[in-house]
């Protein structure tokens, strides 16, 4: 098996037993089994057994954000009639794209609170924010874009970035566990709209 295919499918793999099992239900050599390599090939491309997974998990998940908006369309001329339309559909994409990984999701920020010392290391090694696509800034840039189709409205996202990204991850990603507080996608969309247009009107 070439090196990048098995990289590939202990990848794939990782990602079907979380998402099935949950990370910390899942261990390297069942990953190894269903994935059909050696405990040693798993290491080979991921020397610090789990939470390097995780990482390159984390990884695909910000790449399928980045290639899902694109759907948005903002940059290819798509339009909304009205900026709570567009902002509806861009809010309808991020909780989708939590749901699909909530397990993986909520993995990374575990392992993130228990191993913080190996993470900040891990992070200045690689850069990561040059390694990765950093998800605030995703979330920022696709909503400056939205902003600049609805002029009239005189909304700004100037100085308010950290706030607006913080508010709504926080409240997104405990309903895509959970569905804490919200019956509905539908009513998780009424209640973020009101805060993110009251955020950039202000």
């Amino acid at each position: 098996m070439k090196k990048q295919g098995a990289r590939d499918l202990i990848i794939q793999t990782a990602n079907k037993l979380v998402g099935k099992n949950g990370y910390a239900n899942t261990n390297i050599i069942e990953i190894a089994k269903k994935a059909d390599i050696s405990v040693g090939t798993l290491y080979y491309h991921f020397p610090k057994g789990k939470i390097d997974i995780l990482l390159a998990l984390t990884r695909e998940i910000s790449q399928d954000f980045k290639e899902e908006a694109k759907l948005l369309g903002f940059r290819e001329g798509l339009d909304f009639s009205t900026i709570k339309e567009a902002m509806k559909y861009y809010l309808s994409l991020i909780i989708k794209l939590h749901k699909k990984y909530r397990l993986t999701l909520a993995a990374w920020e575990s392992e993130i609170l228990s191993n913080l010392d190996y993470y900040l290391k891990l992070r200045d090694i690689i850069e990561l924010k040059k390694e990765l696509p950093d998800e605030m800034n995703l979330f920022i840039n696709e909503m400056k874009q939205l902003i600049k189709k609805f002029p009239e409205e005189n909304l700004s996202l100037e100085g308010k970035e950290k706030q607006l990204y913080v508010i709504t991850q926080a409240i997104i990603h405990k309903y895509a566990y959970d569905n804490y507080g919200f019956s509905s996608d539908e009513e998780l969309l009424k209640f973020l709209l009101k805060i993110v247009i009251s955020i950039l009107k202000e």
